[in-house]
């Protein structure tokens, strides 16, 4: 466990220090994704899928709110749709109105849930969002969800009865609109999903809020069973019993990046739970505290000592030889300056002058001047 700690605190310090960067990153990446996956289900036009215009836009997206790349992404699906049929690119239109007034009422500022509920959806592990709504935010920020799972389900029919929609011959009682509408908004998988999401969305709230030991933990294995418990028993009733491994895998999946989101949002340590009780005038209250997960990175700061003048640096194996060959040098000029010490003539007075001036003169010693 101290290992992740260390391992998050980190990555926080390091994500910190370049947070604009990162966060543009990040929604590049997310809307690079959506587009793409709107132009593999629903690729009806050419220009719309170009892989230049998508990058674009995502480029674009990385710099500006969420919102933005939700709206590119409805704009990208309904140029495929009237690609398809006039009919589903109306419908689809009055489909994404009532989202937009749902998603800007309650949770306009929810937009990555609607983005990657559908992204979820496509790799089959959606479990994730609604125990996410559940241990981050509010219950009914699960519109958003639902909103993303709404989008992810009319692309799939689409893709589905994509040459229906294209062979179809409207007759006196059938028009392509009711045909959109019964394939669209007639899909019972669509409705179980939905309904076992809101369900689960509202307990992981509520047990994570409760007052027991281990809430968080147990909330999110509380809203992964009874997403499993609901779709697993809805797919037995439609007749599509082959799709529970897929949905225990994909919940079990869900379960534990569920567990990763909590440790990184509010890892608690339930081992050092302290209780405390006080009064005031008008109360009694208990108190229970739950101290957080944490761990202390060592602050190592590495300072370079160095003299004003840089000295040359010498090669290890000449430096011994380099200091006793100064050491002669040294020794040798101590020597030369004691010579030149004796050596040096002394100042002579005006008397020892005249005598020296004579010896010279009559070429004799000064022995007899004693």
């Amino acid at each position: 466990m101290t290992f992740f700690l260390e391992l998050k605190e980190k990555f926080f310090q390091t994500v910190g220090k370049r947070e604009k960067l990162v966060l543009a990153a990040v929604k590049f990446c997310i809307a690079m994704v959506a587009f793409i996956l709107i132009s593999q289900f629903v690729g009806y036009n050419k220009i719309a899928g170009n892989p230049l215009l998508l990058c674009a836009l995502a480029a674009a997206g990385a710099f500006t709110p969420i919102s933005f790349t939700v709206f590119v992404a409805i704009v990208l699906i309904l140029v495929n749709f009237y690609a398809l049929a006039l009919e589903l690119c109306v419908i689809g239109l009055l489909l994404f109105l009532l989202m937009f007034f749902l998603y800007f009422r309650f949770t306009k500022d929810k937009g990555y849930y609607v983005i990657l509920t559908p992204i979820f959806c496509f790799l089959r592990i959606p479990y994730v969002m609604p125990n996410a709504v559940g241990i981050a935010t509010r219950p009914y920020d699960v519109i958003s969800v639902l909103c993303g799972t709404m989008v992810y389900f009319l692309l799939k029919n689409v893709r589905d009865n994509e040459a229906l929609f294209r062979s179809f011959q409207e007759s006196a009682g059938t028009s392509k609109f009711t045909l959109a509408i019964s394939q669209l908004f007639v899909n019972k998988e669509m409705f179980l999903y939905m309904f076992a999401f809101v369900i689960a969305a509202i307990v992981v709230y509520f047990v994570r809020k409760s007052p027991g030991d281990h809430a968080w933990g147990t909330s999110i294995i509380a809203g992964t069973v009874i997403q499993f418990i609901v779709v697993g028993g809805g797919m037995i009733a439609l007749g599509n019993p082959g799709k529970l491994l897929i949905v225990f895998v994909g919940s079990f999946i869900g379960l534990i990046l569920s567990a990763g989101l909590m440790f990184i949002i509010r890892p608690l340590d339930y081992s050092r739970v302290e209780r405390v009780e006080f009064e005031d005038e008008e109360y009694y209250y208990y108190v229970k505290a739950v101290p957080k997960l944490s761990v202390e990175l060592e602050d190592r700061e590495i300072k370079q000592i160095a003299s004003k003048k840089r000295k040359a640096v010498k090669a290890p194996g000449r430096v011994k030889k380099n200091s006793q060959v100064q050491i002669h040098q040294d020794l040798a000029k101590e020597i030369r300056m004691e010579l030149n010490k004796e050596e040096k003539p002394v100042a002579l007075s005006k008397e020892d002058e005249l005598a020296k001036k004579a010896m010279e003169e009559f070429d004799v010693e000064g022995e007899w001047l004693e």
